[in-house]
């Protein structure tokens, strides 16, 4: 399985908790549906405040896909879809991962 984490920052002119809500029912909901079988899971993540120092984006999003034929062709059907995502976004980056996974989210260890 690959998996790419693409992040970003929104514009000083876009409200987060507005974004959060509009992307939630609409750019993910298109991108889900352009992808098709070619995406294999998908999660976005929003940075609700700063634990230690500062967050360096406001959105992250992990895309997996099962061969790099697959991200390759979903990353050209997304380019063509025009939903005004791209004029809400500053600094966006995208790289491939590797990913271990110690606990799955919701593990109770036997002690608890």
């Amino acid at each position: 399985m690959l998996k790419n984490i693409c992040q970003f920052n929104l514009r000083p002119s876009v409200d987060p908790a507005v974004f959060w809500n509009q992307q939630l029912r609409g750019h993910a909901g298109t991108t889900a549906e352009v992808a098709g079988d070619l995406l294999a899971g998908y999660v976005m993540n929003r940075a609700l405040r700063a634990i230690d120092g500062r967050i360096p984006y406001d959105v992250t999003v992990e895309l997996w896909f099962r061969t790099e034929t697959d991200r390759d062709q979903f990353l050209e059907l997304l380019a063509n879809t025009d939903d005004g995502f791209d004029d809400e976004v500053l600094d966006f980056c995208a790289y491939t991962v590797d990913e271990a996974t110690i606990l799955e989210p919701g593990h109770r260890s036997a002690t608890a």
